[in-house]
């Protein structure tokens, strides 16, 4: 998806804006629904912004995403989380999760109808009873989508 070059410069540009930003609200929204998160996983987690953000509130964090380099950078910036490559549409974690998220329009690199419900279908397999699937645009203002 990206190229090594690109994901070496990617938080340079700003962009960490974007999963800062969201840990913030995720944070905030966790607390006002009142949900007990032990294990969470980023979808597309980029650079691992997120994940690293989450870590830090003592929630268990993993990150996937497409890109080697993208991955490549989030092991060197976070090496105390998990972090592998892969294909959202047929890859699956050995373990499950009580969040799921997938920001900055990740999803929106699938481009197949049939692939997202294969994304949703697996997302739905590796969710704890009562999980939650939080998918959030870049527009910090739009509503939550989850599947609990």
């Amino acid at each position: 998806m990206y190229s090594d070059i690109f994901s070496k410069i990617y938080d340079a540009f700003g962009w960490n804006y974007y999963p800062e930003s969201f840990a913030q609200l995720l944070l905030r929204w966790i607390d006002e629904q009142g949900l007990h998160i032990n294990h969470m996983l980023d979808l597309g987690c980029g650079t691992g912004i997120l994940c690293n953000m989450m870590a830090e509130h003592g929630i268990e964090a993993m990150g996937m995403d497409l890109s080697h380099g993208m991955i490549a950078m989030a092991k060197q910036n976070y090496p105390h989380i998990l972090f592998q490559q892969g294909n959202m549409i047929d890859w699956k974690p050995e373990m499950n999760f009580d969040l799921v998220t997938s920001t900055c329009d990740a999803i929106n690199h699938i481009l197949e109808p049939e692939d997202v419900k294969k994304v949703m279908k697996n997302v739905y397999s590796y969710l704890n009873p009562g999980g939650v699937l939080d998918r959030k645009s870049t527009r910090l203002n739009s509503s939550h989508g989850y599947i609990s």
